[in-house]
């Protein structure tokens, strides 16, 4: 008996050690591909150019343009960074290690770069222009996953099928939305992109992107990305999903990447 206890107790502390280290996938997602009549549109997407996504730390947790500069936050434990990166040539400009927590979504808002935390429960402050910490944290409930903006909120996701829109000065929950696709939720909301009343996000672990009433929570189209493969690609893995939106106003395109993923994609999404 106490030979089955010891054997119980060593696969939980496995689990729970992989559980620390990446997210859990998505089992199935019945819902995503309904042949029933449905108003939500069918988007296609459309690769304009690949640049190389440079650097030994590729976990991509945030993605955003700001000032004409992409933007990047990098996640897992001891391998976290913030990153500039030049969206002409993926050339890296800047990075910043992140060593004492695993960092995940990023946005810029009222010139403060805010980085969420996986499960510390913290968002840091720093200057998006020198990666200076600002040594303003806040704390919250629940997980850390994809973060973005509408010019006046800063916009949350933590693996639910909720978004929560917070305030940027005092990081309080000031509306919380449900996510749902033909009345079904949808769960492992992660990266996130607000543009024009619309967010994009990335589904973990599923090559599809939905675009979501900010309102609402309603998905109004969705866009298979399943062709920009990632883990299929040389020097990949598994891990390496779809995950990254930002979307580059002076050119009206999106750039999306995979974790570890090698290239970073300028796309389109056409009707």
């Amino acid at each position: 008996m106490k030979k089955i206890i010891t054997l119980l107790l060593i696969v939980a502390v496995t689990f729970v050690s992989c559980e620390k280290k990446h997210k859990k996938k998505p089992s199935k997602y019945q819902y995503l591909n309904q042949t029933e009549a449905s108003i939500i549109k069918k988007l296609k997407l459309r690769i304009i150019r690949q640049l190389p996504h440079n650097g030994n730390k590729r976990y991509v947790q945030g993605f955003e343009f700001y000032k004409g500069i992409l933007y990047e936050s990098t996640g897992e434990y001891n391998f976290s960074s913030l990153k500039k990166i030049d969206p002409k040539t993926g050339k890296l400009l800047q990075t910043k290690d992140i060593a004492t927590y695993f960092a995940e979504g990023i946005t810029i808002l009222n010139g403060n770069l805010f980085l969420l935390s996986y499960r510390e429960g913290k968002a840091n402050l720093f200057n998006p222009d020198n990666f200076a910490e600002k040594n303003i944290t806040f704390t919250y409930q629940d997980e850390g996953w994809g973060l973005t903006n509408d010019g006046k909120s800063l916009i949350m996701s933590n693996g639910s099928d909720k978004i929560f829109y917070r305030n940027p000065i005092t990081f309080n929950v000031e509306k919380e939305v449900s996510v749902t696709y033909n009345g079904n939720p949808i769960e492992y909301i992660n990266e996130l992109e607000y543009v024009d009343g619309k967010i994009y996000a990335n589904i973990y672990g599923v090559g599809t992107i939905m675009v979501i009433n900010a309102t609402s929570g309603l998905v109004e189209a969705e866009i298979d990305a399943s062709a920009i493969d990632c883990a299929q690609l040389p020097q990949t893995d598994r891990e390496a999903v779809l995950n990254g939106i930002a979307y580059n106003p002076a050119s009206k395109t999106f750039y999306i990447t995979g974790k570890r993923c090698p290239n970073i994609y300028e796309v389109a999404f056409d009707e």
